[in-house]
């Protein structure tokens, strides 16, 4: 599996996913809970999933699903996680 078809996974699942490059390397965002304010549009949880060493990790910024990462052997196995502890809890 491959970035862009994790993204259209999580995609198809209803989530807001998203590529993005910065200090952990090229990522994958999955964000929910959508609120704007003055034109700014933010969200209420934000979990990356990215890569290290031969591993996968999802790391939750907001701290409400994971305190700490998780590592999974492939993409695959992290992205069906996300996808499947972010709709267990609502978007």
């Amino acid at each position: 599996m491959t970035q862009d078809e994790a993204i259209k996974r999580l995609q198809s699942a209803g989530l807001h996913a998203f590529f993005r490059r910065w200090s952990l390397g090229d990522s994958i965002g999955v964000a929910r809970g959508a609120f704007t304010v003055d034109g700014i549009t933010a969200y209420h949880q934000i979990i990356y999933i990215y890569p290290l060493n031969s591993l996968w990790c999802v790391v939750d910024l907001s701290l409400k699903l994971y305190p700490d990462e998780i590592q999974f052997d492939s993409l695959e196995s992290a992205v069906e996680h996300v996808s499947a502890s972010m709709s267990a809890v609502g978007a």
